[in-house]
């Protein structure tokens, strides 16, 4: 029996990955795609209502609470969006958090292969880097080596910012 489940699985990888090559050639993003338009097409594929990232303001620390509350909305969109940051030979520790995030948000199979391309096309745009994009892709990859510490400091903020609010 375990040997009729690899060669499907097999199978299955294998026509995968010819439906990625395939719409790597019928629907090649433009060049002039905006990054805002990449991350809106994550949240459309992920089924999730549009948003985008508040920026914090230094002198307002009550929007601090909005702050978190709208990365906690968008962690899901934010980890598909950034895999492309972790390194080709680290991705293997890390794509049970696509997976999970692609299952939690019920993405057809149909789907997943337009999120790997967009994901690719971003690795792809991203390697010919200045330091400075290098520095930014280290301070973007804590979301993914410190993924569990990250959830629970979005949670002890809640707790400490919902008792601010409420005082």
């Amino acid at each position: 029996m375990s040997g009729k489940k690899a060669l499907l699985r097999h199978d299955l990888d294998k026509t995968h990955r010819a439906a990625v090559k395939a719409l790597q050639h019928t629907c090649m993003l433009p060049g002039a795609t905006s990054k805002k338009e990449i991350f809106s097409e994550f949240q459309s594929l992920l089924h999730l209502p549009p948003k985008s990232p508040v920026r914090p303001i230094s002198s307002r620390f009550l929007q601090m609470l909005d702050v978190r509350t709208r990365v906690e909305e968008l962690i899901d969109v934010l980890v598909v969006y950034y895999y492309y940051v972790v390194p080709p030979n680290e991705e293997h520790k890390y794509r049970w958090m696509i997976t999970q995030v692609l299952q939690r948000n019920a993405v057809s199979v149909e789907e997943r292969p337009r999120i790997e391309l967009l994901q690719r096309q971003q690795a792809t745009a991203s390697r010919a880097g200045t330091q400075a994009n290098r520095d930014r892709k280290a301070q973007i990859s804590v979301l993914f080596t410190e993924y569990e510490r990250l959830i629970f400091v979005i949670d002890i903020f809640r707790a400490v910012f919902t008792v601010e609010g409420g005082l």
